[in-house]
């Protein structure tokens, strides 16, 4: 009797405390005590269509700020661009410290960029932002780097083609492209048809490392995969980092996880980029011959460089809506909210995760008109739309790759379409999300043909 009546007073504190929490944030979907909203995601997700869908759903609903629970840890998700700019860009280092999932500390070890905060990470920040103006980031060094892989996979494709036509499978092609230049800036080696073997080894070990967890892992706390599933990931993950210890120096582990960062980073995203971009481009010639047109006009039969950017507002403009409908992460990273706040009007308490979800923010409906309809006109008759455009964040902790991921955007889709015709081989391709339950996009692979002007 009395340890009944024991458990149901610790059921009922736990019932209250979890409401009274509930009650200090903005709202959102029912949520249960300790599993929070984990069994709805599944099915909203489901019933959705993806995790984007879903995080649209949700807006109709609870408004352009809501709450999701990840069993006992609130996720406070901002999809509208004012609010997102009150929160993360004028609010200093409030929102500069990024939550990570127990297995991502742990395999981290608090080395790199991604998986770090505080002083450290603006140690870490600072010195890569020096390194890479140093290495020509930011200059015309940069410019002639881009240019000069490119160069290398054109080159190529000549050699290759048949009556002028190069047949590509575009996901192989601009991850090698974007690959090869971040790696010939961290590293100082391209990657080229000698030695290509050692880039798809490594994007094979990039999938295979996201491949090791699942969702539900990510929740889990760390000593529960160790001592459950010790033996599984024993099969897939080194002991060392298991046991939390390596032999390795801390300062050399420390700069292999600053490059692991960049690397990924600067490659992953950029070709994912372009991969959807072009599968847009090919489903609309007649944005392909008005970009040309507009190139022409502006290079006649140079290359196309980065000060001929003022001149060419429509290539910028087809960029800019390449960049809104790629929106690379379906969940963006969230930040601690380290103090009670008030977030568009709702308070939001010490504790909650907060994030700016661009995947959201960026198919708003009363900041894009159609925006499930790619049309770079919008951002032709709107010249302040732009602005509203965060594809690599907002506020601190904003992509430190920016300025190298503009360039290689802006110099590689221009000078490719100054260089060749694009078709697709077969039916036409579609933009179609291959992992839409996933954090990150994925854009289903196709091939096309480049044919020499």
């Amino acid at each position: 009797m009395i340890i009944s009546i024991f458990l149901t007073a610790i059921v009922l504190w736990i019932v209250i405390q979890h409401y009274r929490r509930v009650s200090r944030l903005p709202p959102g979907p029912f949520s249960l005590p300790i599993l929070g909203n984990i069994p709805m995601i599944f099915y909203y997700a489901w019933r959705a269509g993806g995790v984007v869908p879903m995080m649209s759903m949700m807006k109709r609903k609870y408004g352009n700020v809501f709450t999701i629970w990840i069993g006992t840890i609130p996720h406070v998700s901002v999809t509208d661009f004012e609010t997102c700019h009150e929160v993360f860009a004028k609010s200093g280092n409030r929102f500069s410290d990024k939550a990570f999932s127990p297995i991502f500390n742990e395999a981290r070890n608090g080395f790199g960029m991604i998986a770090i905060n505080g002083s450290i990470w603006q140690e870490m920040r600072r010195f890569s932002l020096q390194t890479f103006r140093n290495m020509g980031i930011g200059k015309d060094l940069m410019e002639l780097r881009i240019m000069s892989e490119l160069d290398l996979r054109c080159r190529d494709i000549d050699e290759e083609s048949i009556d002028g036509v190069t047949e590509v499978n575009a996901t192989e092609f601009f991850d090698l492209i974007a690959g090869s230049i971040i790696n010939t800036l961290l590293i100082g080696i391209r990657f080229e048809k000698g030695n290509s073997h050692h880039f798809l080894r490594l994007k094979m070990l990039i999938e295979e490392s996201t491949k090791v967890l699942s969702p539900i892992d990510v929740m889990l706390p760390i000593w529960f995969l160790k001592i459950f599933l010790k033996r599984r990931y024993c099969k897939k993950t080194p002991t060392k980092m298991l046991s939390g210890q390596s032999a390795i120096p801390k300062s050399i582990l420390s700069l292999k996880s600053v490059l692991t960062d960049l690397w990924i980073a600067g490659q992953e995203t950029t070709a994912t980029t372009l991969v959807s971009g072009f599968c847009q481009l090919l489903n609309h010639p007649n944005v392909m011959e008005k970009i040309r047109d507009e190139l022409l006009h502006v290079v006649g039969s140079r290359p196309l460089t980065l000060k001929d950017k003022s001149e060419t507002p429509y290539l910028n403009a087809v960029i800019a809506e390449i960049q809104r409908h790629a929106s690379i992460l379906n969940i963006n990273f969230f930040k601690i909210n380290h103090e009670v706040t008030e977030i568009g009007g709702h308070p939001v308490d010490a504790g909650a995760l907060v994030t700016a979800q661009l995947s959201s923010l960026h198919s708003d409906e009363t900041t894009y008109s159609n925006p499930n309809v790619f049309d770079p006109e919008k951002f032709v008759n709107d010249k302040n739309l732009s602005q509203k455009l965060i594809p690599f964040g907002i506020g601190k902790r904003a992509c430190t790759g920016e300025a190298l991921a503009r360039a290689e955007l802006y110099l590689i889709i221009g000078n490719l379409l100054l260089r060749y015709k694009f078709k697709s081989s077969g039916p036409l391709v579609s933009n179609i999300d291959d992992a839409p339950y996933s954090f990150a996009k994925k854009p289903r692979g196709y091939k096309m043909q480049l044919i020499k002007i």
